[in-house]
């Protein structure tokens, strides 16, 4: 994959992933860096959410997420965009 034909194809779901975060997680760090697959070298875009919340907290906001959003956009990545979820 070319990351950045990725990133352009990619910027208005990114725009609006940014953007529902921050509903989610208003207090939360974000990063969007390029993740390459150790196994086979493939490229990705990997947005952090670094939330500042207790584990139990964290967890359950990001299945609101999930369920609420995610779901329903991730299809618009490709598997080209993927979010994880770090503790502080």
């Amino acid at each position: 994959m070319d990351i950045a034909k990725a990133a352009d194809k990619l910027e208005s779901l990114i725009t609006d992933t940014y953007n529902v975060i921050s509903v989610y997680f208003p207090n939360a760090d974000t990063n969007l860096s390029i993740d390459t697959d150790p196994e086979n070298g493939e490229q990705s875009l990997l947005l952090t959410i670094t939330a500042g919340l207790e584990p139990k907290e964290a967890f359950e906001t990001l299945q609101e997420f999930d369920s609420n959003w995610w779901l329903d956009n991730m299809g618009r990545a490709d598997g080209e965009l993927h979010i994880f979820l770090e503790l502080s």
